[in-house]
């Protein structure tokens, strides 16, 4: 499996964090 880091600038947008993670966990689209 590859390793990859991602960068999430936020400002005051906790309700979005967890829907941001859940989208990048479950991406189906190879690098």
């Amino acid at each position: 499996m590859m390793k990859v880091s991602v960068v999430i600038p936020v400002y005051n947008e906790e309700k979005l964090i967890k829907n941001c993670l859940d989208s990048l966990m479950n991406q189906t689209e190879k690098p």
